[in-house]
């Protein structure tokens, strides 16, 4: 570019003009007409040196030495040059006025920095567009007005048509509505400040709906404000329709199984029935011969088949005290059939409780006479509350519960029973000396046929429904 110096521009002194030089930072050197170097400023000093020629510092000085000759006293021209100094090149904004024919002067700005800068933000723009190409997912920005502003590949390949930078919103392009909807991630993104997602149904090319997957986030300012949004995209449609069409699938299976859970524990409960009616008979066809057998032995034991020879004796009281064991077995059998058939019933009436107890612990006491060395003892609060129960099953609990005590006490056994009053009710403890049963078998000592380690390791004869 050429102009003539108007005569403002000879009214300003030398000094005048090194000092706005200095104060803007820009190089200032003296050259002849041969490009001999004369003075220079402190900004030039770095990269010109007085009395080489300029044009050799230059990389390409051909044309800048041939507009330097072509210029009249008073003309100026500009250009950018590169100049190699210490091995390294600048770049250089210069404006170069014919003074006279015999001199004239550089005035120059080094924008070196300026263009690594520019070159570096390129090569990281080339970076990330090609990063952001190869992600695997469509990538959209957004402005404020919901205008697209750029998009990769594959979102642009996602979408109905390639949209027009800051032409085309958005919701236009993806849903071909005339507003966002309501649920819009980019819009949530702008209004809050913070990442947003959602899923939308959008028309591709071939005008099919899509299922995308939307996350936007925000981009901010040196402010701080919601300048625009990256969109990322991902389509989402066959995922979607393998979840749908699995989850179907899962639920007919689950429907099946159902059924066929139903069906077995339709199975299970006749099996069981048809159990408890067959113990039910079985129990009470053996307990009709075992009576007969012990009122006959009892018979004997009392004398009405005449005098019994002392060993005789002692047979039949083994016998007796066994066919009584059996006999309170299948009692318990029988009461837990008729309770799974749901035929026991409940006759609730007044109970002496105090009495119960200490017949109850009587008839132990009478039972191991003889056989073991144990020691029954009794402790009744004078106020216990009215009871009423079953006579017979509360009589057979608690028996239960001393011929438990019974069986796992020490050898030397106790076995203590006590009965207090506990708010409105009377509560009944019986407690041995035996091991006691473990903490982790305690909630299971009302299974139906459980028996504890204990019972187990020790060899005690039992059928764990005696608490059931």
């Amino acid at each position: 570019m050429k102009r003539r110096l108007a005569d403002v521009a000879y009214s300003i002194t030398p000094e005048t003009l090194v000092d706005l030089a200095d104060g803007l930072r820009l190089g200032i050197v003296i050259v002849d007409a041969d490009g001999t170097v004369g003075e220079v400023n402190a900004a030039a000093a770095p990269v010109f040196r007085p009395g080489a020629n300029l044009f050799e510092a230059i990389t390409s000085p051909d044309d800048i030495r041939r507009r330097w000759d072509e210029l009249k006293v008073g003309e100026l021209d500009c250009a950018r040059i590169a100049v190699e100094r210490n091995e390294r090149r600048r770049w250089l904004e210069t404006v170069f006025l014919r003074q006279a024919a015999a001199f004239g002067m550089f005035v120059f700005r080094d924008i070196t920095i300026k263009l690594d800068a520019q070159e570096e933000l390129l090569r990281e723009r080339s970076f990330y567009r090609t990063l952001l190409g190869q992600l695997g997912v469509g990538l959209m920005l957004i402005d404020r007005g919901m205008h697209i502003l750029w998009v990769n590949e594959i979102a642009a390949n996602l979408l109905s048509k390639a949209p027009e930078p800051g032409c085309e919103t958005c919701f236009a392009i993806l849903t071909g509505g005339g507003v966002p909807c309501a649920y819009c991630p980019a819009v949530r993104a702008f209004e809050t400040g913070e990442v947003s997602s959602g899923e939308v149904c959008v028309l591709d090319k071939d005008g099919a709906s899509r299922i995308m997957h939307l996350v936007a986030a925000p981009i901010r300012d040196y402010r701080g404000r919601v300048e625009q949004v990256s969109l990322v995209m991902e389509d989402v449609t066959e995922k979607r329709k393998f979840e749908n069409e699995y989850r179907e699938r899962l639920e007919r299976e689950v429907e099946r199984k159902t059924r066929d859970l139903n069906e077995s524990n339709r199975r299970l409960r006749m099996l069981d029935k048809m159990k408890d009616e067959f113990l039910a008979n079985v129990t009470h066809e053996l307990r009709t011969p075992l009576v007969s057998g012990i009122g006959y032995i009892e018979l004997l034991l009392q004398g009405g088949g005449g005098p019994l020879h002392p060993q005789a004796r002692e047979g039949l009281d083994i016998s007796h005290r066994n066919l009584l064991r059996l006999v309170g077995l299948i009692e318990d059998l029988l009461t837990f059939a008729r309770i799974s058939t749901g035929r026991e019933d409940m006759q609730r009436e007044p109970v002496d409780i105090a009495r119960m107890i200490r017949e109850c612990a009587s008839d132990l006491t009478i039972r191991t006479a003889g056989r073991r060395k144990l020691s029954v003892t009794v402790e009744i609060d004078d106020n216990l509350p009215p009871v009423y129960a079953d006579t017979d099953k509360l009589f057979r609990v608690i028996t239960n519960l001393l011929s438990n005590a019974e069986k796992f006490a020490a050898r030397e056994g106790r076995v203590h029973i006590r009965a207090r009053r506990s708010g409105g009710e009377a509560e009944v403890a019986v407690e041995d000396n035996g091991p006691g049963i473990p903490v982790e078998e305690r909630e299971l000592v009302f299974e139906r046929f459980h028996r504890g380690t204990v019972a187990v390791k020790a060899g005690t004869y039992g059928t764990g429904i005696g608490l059931s």
